[in-house]
């Protein structure tokens, strides 16, 4: 779903804009550099691909992770022109729910706590819902 979305955006904006896409994520995990990958680092890496195409400014579009590493660019550069965090809660939004799934993630991959099982999930017990605001 979120590739196709990625996908959607870029023929939508294609139009108006010049799009530039490129799989970051992808290319930290087929070269896998975790001592270096710092926010300097990140920030620098999509810095040097704004320097490639020639965009002084540029808006920037992240998902998850990619939006981290937007807000992380943003903190560190005046060349944004516009910052779009997807999958991410907004400033003073509700994060706790994401928090505990985070930690969550974060001891299960460093072995400080076990895997869950379906019934035993952070997130059994939560009903989807909507907030539009």
């Amino acid at each position: 779903m979120i590739k196709h979305l990625g996908q959607s955006l870029i023929k939508e904006l294609s139009d108006a804009f010049r799009v530039v896409a490129f799989d970051y994520e992808r290319q930290c995990l087929r070269t896998p550099k975790p001592d270096t990958l710092t926010p300097i680092n990140v920030a620098s890496d999509i810095l040097a691909v704004a320097d490639a195409v020639v965009a002084d400014r540029f808006a920037y579009y992240g998902y998850s992770w990619l939006a981290l590493i937007g807000l992380q660019l943003a903190i560190r550069t005046d060349r944004l022109a516009a910052l779009i965090m997807g999958g991410f809660p907004p400033l003073g939004g509700r994060d706790e729910e994401m928090l505990l799934v985070t930690t969550a993630t974060y001891e299960i991959a460093s072995g400080a706590r076990a895997m869950p099982s379906a019934d035993e999930s952070e997130w059994s017990g939560v009903a989807p819902s909507r907030d539009d605001e």
